[in-house]
């Protein structure tokens, strides 16, 4: 239960981060507000660690830095795309580019979920 209630905590607040950095979905507003709520009641049951199904203060923030860390490298990366363009204007449908975006918007998410999932279950 404690491990669920976390993944599901974590991939609900990884994809709200990767909808809000690229608006690459549309997500109508009842299911953004049934995310919230999910949020809110899964931190509330943490903070006051209800039946013993709370990981510790410490790993819990520790994997909310890490999804926050999705904010830098997201700005970082479009940071450094365009000082890019800016200094060589003909790299602007460069290969190197399209993959380097494509990592940011889709694998890295997808890899800070893999690491989230596997300190989760790891940590029973």
């Amino acid at each position: 239960m404690k491990e669920f209630m976390y993944l599901l905590f974590f991939g609900i607040m990884n994809f709200l981060f990767f909808y809000f950095n690229t608006k690459k979905i549309e997500l109508s507003y009842k299911l953004k507000i049934v995310f919230a709520l999910i949020l809110v009641l899964i931190l509330i049951l943490h903070f006051f660690q209800i039946e013993n199904i709370s990981i510790d203060n410490q790993s819990f923030f520790h994997l909310i830095i890490i999804s926050l860390i999705s904010f830098v490298i997201h700005y970082g990366g479009e940071l450094s795309i365009i000082l890019i363009k800016k200094f060589d204007p003909k790299l602007q449908d460069n290969f190197v580019i399209s993959v380097f975006n494509f990592i940011r918007f889709y694998v890295f998410y997808l890899f800070i979920y893999f690491y989230q999932s596997v300190f989760i279950i790891s940590n029973r």
